[in-house]
């Protein structure tokens, strides 16, 4: 036998599938093959023969094969090493022929071992042939010289042991710039907790190496991992903490009940990317981040998690002055954003906020019963955005909201609001309003949200003198009470709600209206371009106001009357509406209490038109249930049809005893046609339904309206 030291090991990868494996050298006994499996998490395990792997093959001159158990999996590594002890166990007998094959094997032992070594030596560091060193001057220093000290190379190129120097002060220039700069200043662009003495192990209270890293000022990134904080952090002006989904900070009860994980102290600060966890167990109502006396404030792309009843992620307290929080996910939260200049003091108007914006937020309540309000806005708040947010699972007790604003009961005598806008927000399966304001506001608008599930879609009632609200281009759904709610005092003004749809709205055995104006009175609101559709009650009612104007609205398929007029105090005009079937109890009801009307009172329009469930079309002026007098009443047919047919135009008092009736002839050479009817001081009966039909059929339609001077009492 001979044998060729080309390779005394072999290295395979494993599939999941493959357990044969070449040793691609010769051994002669099983006792001289080492096989070592490295892991996927790069840990090396040395194999045992029988209980890992068998092995065939000894003694050949072209290797064996080693066959594993248990096949290695994608990632492992196996290695098969040629392993001869360095022994020698044979003995001749003094004369007697020589045992050439023994003699033989013994040279094939020693050549294997000459390999193992030649093999071991190759895996090591060591110098050239040519080099100048001779085997003394490569000795490392003694143990007692090298401990504690870097491994470096002196002058002459003999190796030394020497103290690690500071690297602070080294120039460097980084890849794809042009100025050099020291390493001290590189590193302290973003500060680490760790260099405070940070655990980040999710227990260890982390909050004073945090408070000594924002004390540097900077940029501060904290560590990946869970950095538990039982003190609260105050980072001063000009500071930024900079984290990412895999950066946990962790609150504590330590901290105290009602104080803050983070309190900035002064201007300019930014938190960014963390994931900030207020405690599910305990007692204490912890808060995320507080933003107090302080302005310029920017919270971005955090995450809040804070499922404690009375935890507050965000809270907005005393005077700030530019605040920006923007892509925040708050999850399982009962309070998620508040808002609230004056909370310290309710009845002061020295702490004020300005300049807020809150955009494109995820906030979802409690998956159980006590999520409370999204966004909350109170107390002396001026200029506002609240744009984009979603707020979702708000299903708490009473009170709970997806939107509120200016909430009264709170013992503020100066919640003086103005200038909020809510644009294109989302709330969905809110147990109350979705978007509830009361108090002192002035100049609301909201514009483009949607409401899916609520009690009401937009709430709006008013103790204190508000004004100029606009209320436009919302769609609301699935509301078990009205879609838009809107009431106020004498003193309430200027309330626009224009071009919103509404679906769905009271429920079976609780009738309500979509649209509400009522409970006290509010001067100039406008009803404009809205669509109403599919629901459980009245349509439009006007059960207060004075200068209501209610016009170009669509209603279809509610269950009560399309607009119903019940307690106006001056003035309401209901000109040009559609109102389609079925509209069960009608196109309009003026109600049983109109007291106080008088002056020249525009009460409706027969360019209303319903119609009913047979198919029947009406140009409805309403339903009188006390005794009216028409004070002048003017009606234009207009026909665009070459037509000899004669129509008829019939007033009816449906419930009272006077028809008048009168006939509109149409010339064959005419294109179209205009006539006039004009009734004078006609009284309608009590229990009146005022329609305008025509009695043959024709494509044409009325235009007109109808006023009211007074109205007689029975």
């Amino acid at each position: 036998m001979t044998f060729t030291a080309s390779s005394v090991r072999s290295r395979h990868n494993g599939d999941g599938t493959t357990t044969a494996f070449p040793t691609t050298f010769k051994f002669i006994l099983n006792a001289h093959v080492k096989a070592i499996l490295r892991s996927t998490g790069d840990v090396e395990t040395t194999l045992v023969e029988t209980t890992d792997y068998t092995l065939a093959g000894a003694g050949s001159s072209s290797g064996g094969t080693l066959t594993m158990i248990v096949a290695p999996v994608s990632g492992e590594v196996l290695t098969i090493i040629l392993d001869v002890p360095f022994t020698q166990v044979k003995r001749f007998p003094l004369g007697g022929p020589l045992p050439s094959t023994q003699v033989e094997e013994m040279g094939d032992l020693a050549a294997m071992a000459s390999a193992k070594n030649d093999e071991a030596l190759d895996r090591t560091l060591h110098v050239p042939e040519s080099d100048s060193q001779n085997d003394s001057d490569l000795e490392l220093p003694i143990d007692s010289d090298r401990a504690n000290k870097a491994f470096h190379w002196d002058s002459a190129g003999k190796p030394i042991a020497v103290v690690p120097t500071d690297a602070s002060g080294t120039i460097v220039t980084a890849t794809g710039t042009l100025t050099a700069r020291n390493l001290a200043t590189r590193f302290a662009e973003w500060l680490d907790p760790l260099d405070q003495g940070a655990r980040v192990d999710g227990s260890t209270n982390d909050g004073a190496a945090l408070n000594l890293t924002v004390d540097a000022k900077g940029a501060i990134e904290v560590s990946y991992g869970s950095s538990a904080i039982g003190t609260t952090i105050t980072p001063p002006a000009n500071t930024s903490i900079v984290g990412n989904r895999a950066t946990e900070l962790l609150g504590l009860d330590a901290i105290g009940n009602g104080a803050p994980l983070i309190a900035p102290s002064g201007n300019d600060f930014s938190l960014i990317g963390p994931q900030i966890t207020l405690p599910v167990g305990g007692s204490n109502q912890l808060r995320g981040i507080r933003i107090r006396d302080v302005n310029d404030i920017l919270v971005a792309l955090t995450r809040f998690n804070a499922k404690r009843l009375g935890a507050w992620p965000i809270l907005l307290d005393q005077a700030q002055d530019g605040v920006i929080l923007l892509g925040n996910i708050l999850t399982s939260i009962a309070n998620g954003i508040i808002w609230k200049p004056n909370l310290a003091s309710p009845t002061s108007e020295t702490y004020q906020g300005q300049l807020f914006i809150a955009m494109a937020n995820l906030i979802r309540g409690f998956d159980g019963s006590s999520g409370r309000i999204g966004i909350t806005i109170d107390g002396n708040c001026r200029g506002g955005t609240i744009m984009g947010n979603a707020v979702e699972n708000m299903n708490g007790e009473n009170g709970s909201a997806g939107f509120a604003y200016a909430v009264a009961n709170d013992g503020a005598a100066a919640d003086n609001m103005s200038g909020i806008c809510f644009i294109g927000n989302l709330a969905k399966d809110i147990n109350d309003e979705a978007f509830h304001q009361e108090d002192q506001c002035n100049g609301v608008t909201y514009i483009g949200n949607q409401v899916i599930g609520a009690k009401r879609g937009i709430y709006v009632i008013n103790s204190n003198d508000p004004r100029n609200i606009l209320i436009s281009h919302n769609f609301l759904r699935d509301c078990t009470e009205q879609g838009i709610y809107v009431a106020g005092t004498s003193k309430s003004r200027n309330t626009t709600i224009a071009f919103n749809t509404i679906e769905v709205w009271g429920q079976s055995g609780t009738e309500k209206p979509g649209i509400l104006i009522g409970q006290s009175a509010s001067l100039r609101v406008k009803v404009v371009g809205n669509i109403l559709c599919s629901g459980f009650g009245d349509g439009i009612e006007v059960a207060a106001g004075s200068f209501v104007n209610i016009s170009n609205n669509t209603i279809a398929d509610c269950t009560g009357f399309g607009l119903k007029i019940a307690n106006p105090t001056a003035s309401v005009l209901v000109e040009s509406n559609n109102t389609l079937s079925p509209a069960d109890d009608g196109p309009i009801d003026t109600g049983d209490d109109l007291n106080g009307l008088s002056g020249d009172q525009t009460i409706i329009s027969p360019s209303i038109l319903w119609t009913d469930a047979s198919g029947t079309v009406s140009h409805v002026l309403g339903h009188f249930r006390r005794a009216a007098v028409i004070c002048r009443a003017e009606f234009i047919y207009q026909d665009a049809n070459d037509s000899t047919v004669e129509r008829f135009v019939q007033i009816g008092f449906d419930g009272g005893t006077e028809i008048l009736s009168n006939g509109l002839g149409v010339s064959s050479d005419a294109a179209f046609s205009v006539k006039n009817l004009t009734f004078t001081s006609r009284l309608i009966p009590a229990g009146s339904v005022l329609t305008l039909n025509q009695t043959t059929a024709g494509d044409g339609s009325f235009l007109g309206r109808v006023r009211v001077n007074y109205f007689e009492y029975d």
